[in-house]
């Protein structure tokens, strides 16, 4: 009787983790790497031509915006980038937001309480359906993020980065002040 609890139980789980990859449940997870952060400040810093310093606050910042995005299977991969879907209809207060084009009180009306002043590289656009109205949120692959991070980069002279594993792509999450 206890071998087929056993069975029992290893064949749910393989049918939750079936079921799950199915659906496209496969989940991200967060991870920095401070070493890898400051080679992305340096090519950063090449691409700006000015210095651009990495920083340990906005590193945690970035690890934050990471785990919040990693947190859910609303997190897919498609076009060689990594999406993280945000349902609109969640807050009036984050739809707003979005329309102003802030990132960062967005951000924290949809959950993720980590953006503070750092200006975020996110970009994000709406995608309409019948039902609702979703915000993507996009994350560079680490091998082609440094251009896409020196036009963020902006006049900052500080950069924090964390990391989503997916599958097997890196993904980048980096924020500058």
């Amino acid at each position: 009787m206890k071998n087929w609890k056993k069975i029992l139980c290893l064949a749910a789980a393989a049918l939750a983790l079936t079921m799950l990859t199915a659906c496209g449940g496969l989940l991200a997870s967060a991870f920095n790497d401070q070493k890898q952060g400051q080679q992305l400040a340096q090519q950063v810093s090449q691409a700006v031509g000015r210095p651009v310093t990495y920083s340990a606050e906005l590193q945690r910042t970035a690890y934050s915006i990471a785990s919040w995005a990693a947190g859910t299977t609303a997190v897919r991969e498609e076009d060689g980038e990594l999406r993280r879907t945000v349902n609109m209809g969640l807050s009036a207060e984050s739809y707003g937001f979005w329309m102003a084009g802030d990132l960062n009180n967005f951000l924290y009306y949809s959950d993720c309480y980590a953006a503070g002043d750092a200006a975020l590289t996110l970009a994000f656009r709406a995608e309409e359906s019948p039902l609702q109205q979703s915000v993507l949120l996009y994350f560079p692959k680490v091998s082609e993020a440094g251009q896409s991070l020196a036009d963020y980069a902006g006049s900052a002279g500080e950069m924090g980065a964390a990391f989503l594993q997916y599958g097997e792509e890196t993904y980048v999450v980096a924020v500058f002040r």
